[in-house]
């Protein structure tokens, strides 16, 4: 929440959520959980959080990385995060988080929203750009190899094995052949309806949040996606995360768990 930070919920019985407590910082930016540590994108960067007690979250460190921290990555011992303006990619150790320094930094603009991580490749979703594609294989002098043709303003990209999916904003779920990791090929376009801000998947079902609610894509066929499942929503959807058979989806005013067990058939 770009007000109020991080909001902690126990989803164990999904049925019904159980509000913990509330972590306040600013920032707009993405965060990611590895074991027990929450990586958060904040004002003005990086911020690692202990959450070994869910129900008392505590920060360890903050980097400064740049203003309008935007999606990030975690690899190994290191972050990976966008930097909205002015438009970069920086790289965080974080092997000591109490001390996490930062390795590198890459110029790209485009106004990026997102990355993904294949080791040594890094895929930015920008607005302007698109997918722009980053050899990372040097955290100090990371190389910008250019943007993938076709793909239009994107805001966030998933990598699966050979495949990415990425979210275009305006046109919807892109699939993305990375048997040449250098050079995507980009393999279908599946229109979704409103603007698509925030995708995930598991199996051969990518989920979609947008404009108009929860989208749900049969990708078991990369070059053929069909659009298999919806649920509309009174507000507008911008973040998702799936675990098991349920969808907890975030609209602009509330959380909703999706039961996404009949993917053909959403139900909160």
């Amino acid at each position: 929440d770009t007000t109020f930070g991080l909001y902690v919920y126990d989803v164990t019985d999904p049925l019904d959520p159980q509000y913990l407590t509330n972590l306040h910082y600013s920032g707009q930016g993405a965060m990611e959980i590895l074991g027990d540590r929450l990586y958060a994108g904040v004002f003005p960067g990086l911020a690692i959080f202990d959450i070994s007690k869910p129900a008392d979250p505590v920060e360890i460190s903050t980097v400064n990385t740049g203003w309008e921290s935007g999606g990030l990555a975690v690899s190994g011992d290191l972050v990976y995060q966008v930097i909205r303006s002015p438009g970069a990619v920086d790289i965080v150790d974080i092997s000591n988080p109490e001390r996490p320094p930062e390795l590198g930094e890459l110029d790209l603009g485009g106004w990026p929203y997102h990355v993904a991580m294949s080791p040594p490749y890094a895929y930015v979703a920008s607005r302007y750009f698109g997918l722009s594609v980053v050899d990372a294989s040097d955290p100090g002098a990371m190389l910008d190899l250019g943007f993938v043709p076709g793909v239009e303003y994107a805001r966030q990209t998933i990598v699966d094995g050979d495949l990415a999916y990425v979210a275009g904003e305006y046109h919807g779920l892109y699939v993305l052949d990375l048997e040449n990791p250098a050079m995507p090929q980009v393999l279908s376009l599946q229109s979704l309806g409103g603007t698509t801000g925030c995708i995930a998947n598991q199996g051969n079902f990518v989920y979609a949040a947008n404009g108009n609610g929860l989208r749900v894509i049969d990708v078991s066929d990369p070059t053929d996606p069909d659009v298999v499942g919806f649920l509309d929503t009174a507000w507008s959807a911008h973040h998702l995360a799936v675990h098991g058979n349920y969808v907890l989806l975030a609209t602009v005013l509330e959380l909703l768990i999706v039961d996404v067990g009949d993917p053909a058939d959403p139900q909160v």
